[in-house]
């Protein structure tokens, strides 16, 4: 997994550090959200643009399948690759629900929540409330150990 962290990076350098992790060979992309919606959404576009571009693989190496079994629900593209995103303790449960479901369009496999409360069935059931049914399946971390399906 290869971590893209743009907080403080130009769109260019962005760019420049995603297609150099595709062309290493990654294939799952974790970026760091949470800041500033407008700008997570502009750089997940260019991020999800490039992984989702066979031009940028390394030479030789086919697309992967997204309907492989192996990345089946994980909204991979369509040259399976996968993006995640990442907010650590930013927000609380209500600001959480609406930040994902307004980044849905960046069809990201699961957000990674670090949320400051702990995991209980509450947290479960208001996130499987509040994300749109419409959005496709996304995976909720707590903490690195613990996911969620809603």
């Amino acid at each position: 997994m290869c971590d893209i962290i743009p907080k403080g990076y130009t769109d260019e350098k962005v760019a420049q550090l995603t297609k150099e992790a595709v062309q290493a060979g990654f294939n799952h992309f974790k970026m760091k959200v949470g800041a500033d919606r407008a700008s997570d959404l502009r750089r997940g576009r260019i991020i999800r643009s490039i992984i989702d571009d066979p031009q940028y693989l390394p030479a030789g190496q086919p697309p992967r399948d997204p309907k492989n079994p192996d990345l089946q629900g994980k909204n991979a593209g369509p040259i399976g690759a996968v993006l995640m995103i990442d907010a650590n303790q930013v927000w609380d449960v209500k600001e959480a629900i609406e930040y994902v479901s307004s980044l849905s369009e960046l069809k990201p496999w699961y957000a990674c929540t670090y949320l400051p409360v702990y995991y209980s069935s509450h947290i479960h059931f208001t996130w499987r409330q509040g994300l749109s049914r419409n959005q496709r399946p996304l995976m909720i971390s707590w903490d690195m150990q613990r996911y969620v399906r809603r």
